[in-house]
This record gives structure tokens, sequence and C-alpha cells, in this order.
């Protein structure tokens, strides 16, 4: 299972979309998630988004995270991780 693992690779590098921005900033100022689908959002606006979209992903569990790459090993590596957690108690 090991060698398995170490021979799989998958890219954790989300970035998140001017949608998923305005959503988070919407949704962060108490309105529902579209109201602000048509919003020019600034510099600030967008910075700060990503920057708390980005953490948020950072802070989901490797089976929750979204992938770059091929699905097959996005699959091992999460499938794995989650082996990995349980029995030996690291990700």
């Amino acid at each position: 299972m090991q060698a398995l693992c170490l021979g799989t690779k998958a890219s954790f590098s989300y970035e998140p979309t001017v949608d998923e921005m305005r959503k988070h900033l919407a949704l962060r100022d108490g309105h529902k998630a579209n109201h602000y689908k048509d919003k020019h959002l600034t510099a600030e606006e967008k910075d700060e988004a990503y920057r708390a979209l980005v953490q948020a992903e950072e802070n989901e569990s490797i089976s929750n995270r979204k992938t770059a790459g091929d699905a097959s090993e996005s699959g091992l590596v999460k499938f794995y991780e989650s082996i990995f957690t349980e029995k030996v108690g690291v990700a």
C-alpha cells in the first residue's frame, strides 16, 4: 500500500474563480449567494475573497479538496489518505 501511494501524484492547487469570490463575499455580507452575480469586484475585494477561499480549501481534509490533473490519480491519493489517517494516524 505504501509503494502505491508513494508512486501516485495529485496536485492540490485551488484557484477560486471570480464567481466563487462573488458568492463568498455575498454570503459574508449576509446576502444570498447570487446577490453579487454582476458585481464588479475591487482589487481589495478579490484579494480578500481569494485569501479566504484558499485558506478554507487548505483547511479541508484531502478527501474533500479539489484536485487538478488525472482523476484516477486524485482518487487514489484521496482513497489512501483516508486509510493512512485511520490506520497510521497521519495524513
